[in-house]
């Protein structure tokens, strides 16, 4: 798939890393704002539920943040293989957390997608270790849904066969897994990661 990156994306996207990069890790912890790194449009997708997907994924941002803010989770960040099990066990927290709410579960794209904009909203702050934020950089994932997904293929050369693409083609865990391969590979080309990617690739009210 590498032959296929296309080489003025890399320099678009590596032009912007600097003012990427200034960013992370500066917003004072004081001035969190309390939706937790996901606003109002991205519930849109969300329903069906009993109560407001929104609340119910802010109470549950609340809990880790508090328990993140007592016991920053360095170690538990500080590889590849440490990161990937801290990751699923948020993802796991939130599917239970979610289905005891709402008394229906919550889809692996939707799970997937508000576990790494939390992670990327974390990235923000100035936390008192600064490790955690690099750690968070180095190895998170990328939120995927339509508008990052169009945003792969277009790096990509367009070669991937999806028209319209959303977040109902992430059917299971390989497809998301694939993706984050995906953004891998083109991120390190450009020597950046996927947490930049995310940055990058996203833009509010597109």
């Amino acid at each position: 798939m590498k032959s296929y990156i296309n080489d003025q994306m890399i320099k678009k996207f590596q032009k912007s890393l600097p003012s990427i990069r200034i960013k992370l890790g500066l917003e004072n912890l004081s001035a969190m704002p309390d939706n937790f790194g996901v606003g109002g449009n991205t519930f849109r997708a969300y329903v069906g539920y009993v109560l407001p997907p929104s609340s119910v994924y802010r109470n549950w941002a609340k809990k880790q943040t508090n328990s993140i803010q007592k016991k920053l989770p360095v170690n538990e960040t500080s590889s590849e293989e440490c990161f990937i099990n801290w990751h699923e066990k948020l993802y796991r927290f939130l599917c239970r957390y979610w289905l005891k709410q709402q008394g229906d579960s919550l889809s692996l794209a939707h799970g997937y997608k508000l576990v790494d904009l939390y992670i990327k909203w974390l990235s923000r702050y100035e936390f008192e270790d600064k490790q955690f934020v690099i750690n968070l950089n180095k190895y998170a994932n990328c939120a995927i849904d339509s508008q990052v997904l169009i945003k792969i293929n277009i790096c990509y050369s367009s070669c991937l066969p999806i028209h319209n693409p959303s977040m109902g083609h992430v059917k299971n865990k390989n497809t998301y897994d694939y993706c984050q391969q995906l953004i891998s590979n083109f991120c390190d080309e450009a020597m950046a990661t996927r947490l930049e990617f995310d940055y990058w690739a996203w833009k509010k009210g597109s």
